[in-house]
């Protein structure tokens, strides 16, 4: 099974053990499947590096290849 590296915390385990997400209409979303078209990220499916991955905007912007205007207010889902 291919490895993948989690982009909140730098773990490196099978891909079937992270959860991936693709930037789809101005949002960082969840593909439970693994099937959206785009570029995908993955990271540790708890809430801890998902707020990591959430804070590395720059990291994100040039691995999705997101454009500054659309990238506004979107790290308020986590309480760290």
């Amino acid at each position: 099974m291919p490895h993948r590296t989690c982009r909140g915390c730098g773990l490196k385990v099978s891909r079937g053990e992270l959860q991936r997400y693709v930037w789809h209409k101005g949002a960082l979303i969840a593909d439970d499947k693994g099937d959206m078209p785009g570029r995908g990220v993955y990271c540790c499916k708890n809430e801890q590096c998902y707020c990591r991955l959430r804070k590395k905007k720059k990291m994100l912007k040039h691995v999705l290849r997101i454009r500054d205007e659309h990238v506004n207010g979107w790290e308020g889902a986590c309480n760290e």
